[in-house]
Formats: structure tokens, sequence, C-alpha cells
């Protein structure tokens, strides 16, 4: 009876995890079997993936660090107050306190802002006409943009690069900025970041 019960209770959890996998607009696999795959993007159309970023991660947490700082300055900073005030901690422990705190949270907010906008994919639609670039944001999240590749400023209209590591991406129809770590970064297809790019960039 108990061997019964649990093998009915299995396959009431299979099937229920295999309802979850179902979408009514598209057969869409289990998020278990997405999750490889969660870099590249899905709108329905077929976008293939012509440069990576590997540590594209570490400059994302690097970009979070800060929030993680603002809050520990935020919180610390009336406890030393209060402990200083009750001489439970000795006179300036508020004032090293919170000038750790501020120093710490601007100098990380201030290399964010070198860190923003760093691409880690770079996707080609299957027209050849659009790129979508995967990129992360000031506070470490993921965003996306969709531009064309004819608007790429490319690298071979631009003058010598002085430094060979990164590459300031512009565009002709737009005013963003993004940085591609084209030596650090792996291209899937050089021919065709060449093309789109400069191939002074291979």
């Amino acid at each position: 009876m108990i061997l019964r019960f649990s093998f009915n209770s299995l396959k009431i959890i299979k099937n229920t995890q295999s309802l979850r996998c179902i979408s009514t607009t598209s057969n869409l696999k289990c998020n278990s079997q997405v999750r490889g795959s969660e870099n590249k993007p899905d709108d329905g159309e077929k976008w293939t993936t012509i440069y990576r970023l590997p540590q594209i991660r570490i400059f994302s947490t690097a970009n979070k660090i800060k929030i993680h700082q603002g809050i520990l300055a935020l919180l610390s900073s009336p406890l030393a107050w209060v402990a200083e005030t009750t001489s439970n901690l000795p006179e300036g422990t508020f004032t090293a306190v919170t000038t750790i705190g501020v120093t710490g949270f601007l100098s990380l907010t201030a290399f964010s802002l070198l860190l923003r906008n760093v691409v880690g994919f770079i996707y080609l639609d299957s027209t050849g006409k659009r790129i979508k670039l995967a990129y992360v944001g000031f506070l470490g999240e993921r965003k996306e943009a969709i531009l064309s590749a004819d608007d790429v400023v490319r690298a071979d209209d631009l003058p010598p690069l002085k430094y060979k590591f990164f590459y300031p991406l512009s565009f002709r129809n737009s005013k963003d900025k993004f940085v591609v770590f084209y030596r650090g970064g792996s291209l899937q297809d050089q021919d065709k970041f060449g093309m789109i790019f400069g191939y002074d960039l291979l």
C-alpha cells in the first residue's frame, strides 16, 4: 500500500513538471534544459553568436559590489554612532566608519562607470543586417540592444588605437557607446565579426 502511494505521488509530480514545461504559444523546453543556453537571446528569431566575453560575469559582479557596499555603509554608520555615544567604542569610530563607507562606495561607483556597457555577447541575425548586443548595465544587470549592422563605426574608419586591448564601439545613428574587449574575448565567427566591426581588430 505504501509503495503504491509513493509510486502514484511520483507520477503526479512528474506530470506536474511536464505541464510546467508546456507553453501555449510555442513548445518551449523546461527551465532546467534551457538554463544551459541562458546567454542566448530568445525572441523568436534566429541569432548567431559571433563574439562572447568569458569574463563578463566578473564585470557584472564588480558592478554589483557597490550596492552591497552602500547598504553596509548605511547600516554600519548608525551602529558606530550609537556605540560611540554609549562609550562602547572609542571616540572617532563613527567618523572612521562613515569615511571608509562613503569613500568605498564612491570608489566602487566610479569604477562601475568604467565597466558599464561592456559587451559580453554579440549576436548576428539570419539576414546579416542587425546585431544584438548583450552588455552589462551600471548596476551589473544584463541589458540588450538591437542595432543595424550598417550603422557600426568600423575600426578601419577610426584612427589607429593606441592600446589594442578594447574597442570603443559606437554607431552613426545612436549616441550609445559600448566597450568590446576583443583581445580577451572569443570570436565565434572571425569573418562575420571582421566584416561588421573591421578587420583591424582581428
